[in-house]
């Protein structure tokens, strides 16, 4: 869980007549995520008077890379052809890669440039991997990984 922007009151010392928080929030399965938004709808107000409210701005589903295997090994086995190496390590993101893994389809995620800093002010990018990420996306679309009849439906 990331706090990421929180705001309300008007003195240390006073009781805000209005907060509010906006949370990250980061899971591994669809137990934990199925755990973590039960907690957060259960929250309740500690004084009298209080109310809690909850509003999901954004959501993706926990998807784990099992289904994905044997793509992300293809995925490893092209990247060292061309002298470049990339994870498969699990990450709990929330990005687009979560709608198809969640369904099941074969997913690889992080096939962008290396870098450091991720959605911090001082985020960087090492520029020579921008050349290099875009030569294993050309290898991989153009290799023969898949029939179409292999696809889930």
């Amino acid at each position: 869980m990331n706090v990421g922007h929180i705001e309300g009151g008007t003195r240390a010392n006073v009781i805000a007549g209005h907060a509010s928080a906006e949370l990250g929030l980061r899971f591994a399965t669809p137990q934990e995520e199925a755990l973590l938004f039960a907690a957060v709808d259960g929250l309740t107000p500690l004084r009298t008077g209080a109310a809690i409210d909850v509003e999901v701005l954004s959501r993706r589903p926990a998807w784990e890379a099992s289904a994905s295997r044997e793509l992300a090994e293809h995925v490893q086995a092209v990247a060292k052809g061309l002298g470049e190496t990339i994870g498969a390590a699990f990450s709990p993101g929330a990005g687009d890669a979560n709608l198809t893994g969640a369904l099941g389809v074969p997913t690889v995620d992080g096939l962008g440039p290396r870098g450091h800093g991720a959605h911090a002010p001082d985020e960087t990018v090492e520029l020579p991997s921008i050349k290099a990420r875009g030569e294993l996306l050309a290898a991989l679309l153009t290799a023969d990984i898949m029939r179409f009849e292999d696809l889930p439906r």
